[in-house]
């Protein structure tokens, strides 16, 4: 581990690639499981309780939307099928882990940029809403998406949208 800056600690440099405050990283929870989230800190000495030695860093989750309650977000059931497979919301939930746990970096765009995408890679996800963890709700609201067909309802990148059932 090198930090590339000493003083206000905006980038490091873990098994050979360079992080900067304010990217995209995917992290390893289990074998199975990759979590997205957005660098804010460096924490040089540590900054987990009992294990200060441990370099670490400061990031703000974004949860993939399998692993919301989703009718409690305004998101009724039958339109579940409009959110996409890499489909991320970014939220107000952030907390401090070990480096180790980096995987690399990823991108998260608008919905629109990711649609457009000539080459799709694995580390592509988009975000078209935020949830206010402590609230309970998504801003802006499903309601309040923008809506690709004449059903009125929000497109699923994943999806070829041809006709609509309406």
């Amino acid at each position: 581990i090198n930090f590339m800056a000493s003083s206000d600690l905006t980038q490091l440099k873990y098994k050979g690639n360079i992080y900067n405050v304010g990217d995209c990283l995917m992290l390893r929870e289990s074998n199975l499981k990759i979590l997205v989230c957005k660098l804010l800190e460096i924490v040089q000495d540590g900054g987990i309780k009992d294990y200060e030695e441990w370099p670490s860093i400061r990031v703000q989750w974004y949860y993939h939307w399998s692993e919301l309650d989703l009718v409690s977000l305004g998101i009724p059931k039958e339109d579940h099928k409009f959110l996409g497979d890499n489909e991320l919301f970014f939220s107000d939930h952030a907390e401090t882990v070990y480096i180790d746990s980096i995987l690399g970096k990823c991108e998260v765009t608008t919905l629109q940029e990711y649609d457009n995408l000539e080459n799709m890679q694995d580390e592509n996800y988009f975000s078209r809403a935020s949830i206010v963890t402590k609230e309970n709700r998504l801003s802006p609201s499903f309601g309040e998406w923008e809506t690709f067909c004449v059903c009125n309802k929000p497109m699923n990148p994943n999806l070829l949208t041809v006709g609509c059932d309406k």
